[in-house]
């Protein structure tokens, strides 16, 4: 994977593998995971590790350095994908959108806990159907 292939920042991970951040997504890898599918991304400087939460996984890539710039564009990129953020109680609806032109929203519904209530899937799916009415979507 070189920098040429339309990434805007670059590092490496410890165990070399090239991660490159593009418009529309995090290469990690071989692997492309889309800005609007990353839930979430944390970084711990203690241990220089980069924790990736999407929808189906959780990827955590340790640096040895020079990874300042990927990070900037992590955070840049997942924020710039949101849409919409509505709190219910419980947790949260979230839509996002692809940065690459597309008009598609990705509608994502994010539990405080792991085993959401029965009022928590409640409260999620009324303000799932509010959200979108508010979008016209």
């Amino acid at each position: 994977m070189a920098r040429s292939a339309g990434f805007l920042a670059t590092a490496v991970t410890g165990d070399g593998t090239v991660v490159g951040g593009a418009r529309g997504a995090l290469h990690v890898g071989e692997r492309v995971l889309p800005w609007e599918r990353i839930r979430s991304a944390t970084w711990d400087a203690d241990t220089a590790t980069l924790t990736v939460v999407t929808e189906a996984d959780t990827v955590a890539l340790t640096f040895d350095g020079g990874a300042t710039r990927l990070l900037a564009l992590v955070r840049e990129r997942i924020t710039a994908s949101v849409v919409l953020q509505r709190p219910f109680p419980g947790g949260r609806v979230v839509a996002r959108r692809a940065l690459t032109g597309e008009r598609t929203v990705a509608w994502q519904v994010e539990y405080d806990a792991d085993v959401p209530s029965p009022q928590a899937e409640a409260a999620a799916t009324a303000a799932l159907a509010q959200a979108r009415a508010d979008v016209g979507l």
